[in-house]
């Protein structure tokens, strides 16, 4: 028994050692990408945004059907028609994923007019926008019933034809906002972290089920209509006693733009142009981004062609952008303090104030 103890002791570090040079060795050399053609997608919240983008994304890849979830009829029949004159056959159903019930029958539907789906896209999600104190008690129970047990529901309806074919995929588009939250958005972080875990726990929990797995994706702030009018950028009040307290210098010669970084009214008002450029003059008041490049928003493509990659590589997390691991690592180790100043330092503090959400 000791001596058996003892193996397993020596043996793990070792099996830690080959995965991780496993991986390594996988960002490196090109993998081989999972062959969609026989797959038939289902996306929620496919009607528009990000969802949109995935449809188009999984057509162009070959998927053999895919399948469009959504509470507005409009957009959903605007994207099925686009992908159906992309040559590969596309169906809408109405469902409201928060519904139970709803998604249980709809699924049925699902089954007997298209047939099994093998990958499921949780797309769908709603975000309020505002404080706790300042919330309508009914649009955070939305969230909540959107954003995490709308998983479970679509979960439980299609995975248990998925472990009886050893053939399935179910996917997670999540948000970074899982791992930091940021005031302005209580309803949206706690659903995403509740659906995180959900996912967390999933994941390990179909370790033992071969041919299904589940992927994760945690993407930055992207441009959607859902979070129209949020603004990440970096905190510096305008200074009372100046009309014109800064110029952003953006650059035309494909080497970015120039923020001029004055601190001083002096300095402020003395500061130049760049020669040629196009100047952004800020009144009193308002916020100068000093680093306007330093946080972009990603773009729906980028979203859902990563997502679609990470679902052909068997991934099981993605973190978009890659730079989004150090929040991991900082969230560890610092002290709360520090991470309040860079939450104020990256405009993440403040980026819910001018939020107007879809109109």
């Amino acid at each position: 028994m000791v001596w058996k103890w003892l193996g397993a002791l020596v043996v793990f570090p070792l099996q830690m050692i080959y995965l991780v040079v496993k991986a390594a060795v996988g960002l490196v050399l090109p993998a081989k990408l999972r062959d969609l053609s026989r797959e038939n997608v289902l996306i929620t919240g496919g009607g528009r945004g990000i969802g949109r983008q995935l449809a188009r994304e999984f057509a162009e890849r070959g998927a053999r059907k895919i399948v469009l979830w959504g509470r507005t009829e409009k957009c959903l029949k605007e994207t099925t028609e686009e992908i159906r004159q992309m040559g590969t056959e596309c169906h809408y159903f109405i469902c409201d994923v928060g519904n139970r019930e709803e998604v249980y029958q709809t699924a049925k539907a699902v089954r007997e007019k298209v047939g099994d789906i093998t990958i499921l896209v949780n797309n769908a999600a709603v975000v309020h926008g505002k404080s706790l104190m300042d919330s309508d008690d009914d649009a955070l129970l939305k969230s909540q019933h959107v954003n995490t047990l709308g998983q479970f529901w679509t979960t439980k309806a299609f995975l248990p034809r998925m472990l009886e074919l050893q053939n399935g995929h179910i996917v997670c588009l999540n948000s970074v906002l899982a791992l930091s939250a940021i005031p302005g958005a209580i309803d949206y972080c706690t659903s995403k972290a509740s659906a995180f875990a959900f996912m967390e726990s999933l994941t390990l929990g179909l370790l033992d089920c071969p041919g299904v797995s589940a992927t994760t994706v945690l993407p930055f702030h992207t441009s959607t209509e859902m979070f129209q009018g949020m603004r990440v950028r970096t905190l510096r009040p305008a200074l009372p006693d100046c009309r014109v307290v800064g110029i952003l210098a953006a650059r035309h010669d494909g080497k970015g733009s120039q923020g001029l970084g004055a601190s001083s009214v002096d300095s402020l008002k003395a500061a130049k142009p760049v020669p040629g450029a196009q100047e952004l003059r800020f009144a009193q008041g308002d916020i100068i981004p000093r680093f306007p490049n330093l946080f972009p928003p990603l773009k729906p493509e980028t979203v859902a062609r990563r997502t679609v990659e990470a679902v052909q590589l068997n991934q099981a997390l993605l973190l978009l952008p890659w730079t989004m691991h150090a929040l991991i690592i900082l969230k560890s180790i610092l002290p709360q303090a520090a991470l309040e100043e860079i939450h104020k330092f990256s405009g993440t503090y403040t980026c819910m104030n001018t939020f107007k959400g879809r109109t």
